[in-house]
């Protein structure tokens, strides 16, 4: 009897062990259906001499009119931001319901970055998680500009070489969630999104905040255009400002802006 008690106490240790060491997928975040987008804007640039100049879902490059030529020329094409379909969805963490903005863009890089040669295209998602309670009311008032803050959750973004990634990345967009998750971050990062309202029109950009906090000093930084300052009119920390609206942004439809918050 104590034989067999022992033989069952030893089997059922070596099983625990043998469980320990078993593989186990994560769970994936849930990825929900689209509540809204966007898909249409234009963008505009005040160039050199005040020369205002527009292209469709594509704020132009800060360019003198000699150069107009390249504003469709590889690097230059790109714009300083350019967006094929902004969405919205939910999105379940761990139990827990957040918002997530997708934002599906045009990128590229030369094969031989040294001599600018081989220009190729790559295809971006770029995701913004964020609280539920973050989302943004869409009432605003009449050419007053205002900025909506979302403090982001995480900021997952995958990449593809052709155009024709379908319904993959929402898998892959999930993935990259949990491994952001997954690592230790040392600077609290925000969406700030600049709007102003004119009439039955809206004009917009995005950029990103990034606080990072070394001893007693604090630093913001901003990112995500396709520029520096070098390349345009204002400072980057300027776009979250009035004055980046004398200068350049995205304008669209309001209600079809209103339409891709309003829940």
């Amino acid at each position: 009897m104590k034989r067999a008690l022992w033989i069952i106490v030893v089997l059922f240790v070596l099983c625990g062990k043998v469980n320990a060491f078993e593989r186990h997928e994560a769970v994936l975040p849930f990825i929900g259906e689209q509540l809204g987008k966007l898909e249409n804007a234009t963008g505009w640039m005040k160039g050199p001499g005040d020369r205002w100049i527009s292209r469709e879902n594509r704020i132009p490059k800060y360019l003198s009119v000699d150069y107009d030529i390249l504003q469709d020329y590889e690097r230059h094409s790109l714009g300083v931001y350019n967006f094929d379909l902004i969405e919205l969805r939910e999105v379940s963490i761990r139990d827990k319901g957040y918002y997530l903005l997708l934002i599906h863009k045009k990128g590229g890089s030369y094969r031989y970055p040294t001599i600018r040669e081989d220009w190729y295209y790559n295809y971006q998602v770029r995701g913004y998680v964020f609280e539920k309670t973050d989302l943004p009311q869409m009432d605003l008032a009449d050419r007053e500009p205002t900025t909506l803050t979302l403090k982001l959750v995480a900021t997952p973004s995958v990449v593809y070489y052709n155009d024709r990634y379908g319904t993959a990345y929402l898998n892959d967009i999930a993935l990259k969630i949990n491994e952001e998750l997954e690592k230790e971050r040392h600077h609290d990062l925000s969406l700030i999104i600049n709007v102003m309202k004119l009439d039955d029109a809206l004009r917009f950009i995005m950029v990103e905040k990034s606080v990072s906090t070394h001893g007693k000093y604090e630093f913001e930084t901003y990112s995500g255009l396709y520029a520096t300052n070098q390349d345009l009119p204002i400072s980057i920390e300027e776009v979250v400002t009035a004055e980046v609206f004398r200068n350049f942004y995205f304008e669209t439809d309001y209600q079809a802006f209103a339409d891709l918050w309003n829940r």
